[in-house]
Order: structure tokens, then C-alpha cells, then sequence
């Protein structure tokens, strides 16, 4: 845990659920927030890339909080794997797995009546696909989102490496 986490005592469970579901929640459809209050203060693209990509700008968090203990829930998401630090880009973002909507035009491959040429396909249409197969068991929920923030964890690292050679 980091000095941030240590000091700070939760008396309010439903203050700290309250303050997290501000950022993890259903955007689409149930918690819309108003888009036009975000591009009125400059951060309309942040907003929408958070949408549509899962990837939070450190500013766009900040003004969700209201700028209160923004390094706290950053630590304690980082910690708790519900975010991950997104390198991939000049300013500090995170990425946001359970924000990670149900793309179209990636078909789960669990129907067998899919050729394979309609599996070539989609995959090529895809930067990246990965698929597991649990048919026959179950994984608790959030196990993809904590798995995904491990992944981007070690790519940064690795890319760090990288950069220092």
C-alpha cells in the first residue's frame, strides 16, 4: 500500500462507493454525465475518449472528484486493479477496463456455425485478439478488467526497459 492509502480511514463505505462510481459506471445508458458542462470547461474530448476508449484523463478525474483526494482513488484503483496508468500517450491517463463496452464488430467465437474464414476476418479487422474458453467453468466477475490492467502494467514496464537499452 502507498503512504496515500495508509493515510486515510474510511468512515463512510457509501462515500467512498459513491466517489468510485462517479468514474465506473454505465455512461451509455443509466449515468449519463451532461457532455455539454465537460466541453464547456475544455474537456469534451477527454470525456468522450473516456467513452469510447476507456482511457481517463488525469484532469477529467480530477474534475470528477472535484479535485478532493484524486491520489487517493487513483492509489486505491491502481491497487485494487480498477484502473491501470496508460503510458501510451504524452499526457497522464489511465486506462479504465470495466468502462470497456462490448465492441460489434468482435464476434466471441463460442458458436460453432462461424467458418473460419469469418474468424480470419474478424480478427484482421482487430489490432488485438485474444480469446480463453470457460465453457466448462466460470471466473469471478472482474477477473478480464483485472487481468487487461496486469497486461498494460507489464507492457509499460517493458516498454520502459525498452526505451532505457
Amino acid at each position: 500500500a502507498t503512504d496515500t492509502l495508509r493515510n486515510m480511514i474510511i468512515t463512510s463505505p457509501q462515500w467512498l462507493i459513491d466517489s468510485l462510481s462517479k468514474v465506473i459506471r454505465d455512461h451509455v445508458d443509466l449515468h449519463q454525465l451532461d457532455i455539454e458542462e465537460f466541453s464547456h470547461i475544455g474537456l469534451g474530448e477527454d470525456y468522450e475518449r473516456m467513452l469510447t476508449h476507456s482511457i481517463a484523463s488525469r484532469d477529467i478525474l480530477e474534475y470528477i472528484w472535484n479535485n478532493e483526494h484524486v491520489d487517493f482513488f487513483l492509489d486505491l484503483m491502481r491497487h485494487t486493479m480498477l484502473l491501470c496508468e496508460w503510458v501510451h500517450e504524452a499526457d497522464e491517463c489511465y486506462l479504465i477496463p470495466s468502462l470497456l463496452q462490448t465492441s460489434d464488430s468482435v464476434t466471441p467465437f463460442t458458436d460453432n456455425s462461424i467458418s473460419r474464414k469469418q474468424k480470419e476476418n474478424t480478427e484482421a479487422s482487430c489490432s488485438c485478439t485474444c480469446e480463453f474458453d470457460y465453457s466448462n467453468s466460470f471466473l469471478p466477475n472482474g477477473f478480464f478488467q483485472s487481468l487487461l490492467c496486469l497486461c498494460v502494467a507489464h507492457s509499460a514496464a517493458h516498454r520502459n526497459k525498452e526505451k532505457e537499452r
